[in-house]
């Protein structure tokens, strides 16, 4: 009697065991993906504030051109 309780406790062990591993490696997969993701992530949020400045450059950019060519139509018009 004990050696079959004995048996049935170690086949329990090795079934929790195996699944165990089991979940284990779904668990790292699934980390693995997560990581994957979060570099994107973080890889689209540095492209978005690069592209951001960009934007603001070229707004500073295209304000500076409008003042010089409101000022050189003015001086064109002073000059006739």
């Amino acid at each position: 009697m004990k050696k079959l309780f004995y048996g049935a406790i170690i086949i329990l062990f090795i079934i929790f065991g195996l699944t165990a591993y089991r979940q284990n490696e779904k668990a790292q997969f699934y980390r693995q993906e997560k990581n994957k993701m979060h570099e994107e992530l973080v890889k689209l949020r540095n492209e978005l504030q690069s592209a951001k400045l960009q934007v603001s450059k070229l707004k500073q950019v295209i304000e500076l051109e409008r003042k010089n060519s409101q000022e050189m139509l003015q001086n064109a018009t002073k000059k006739k």
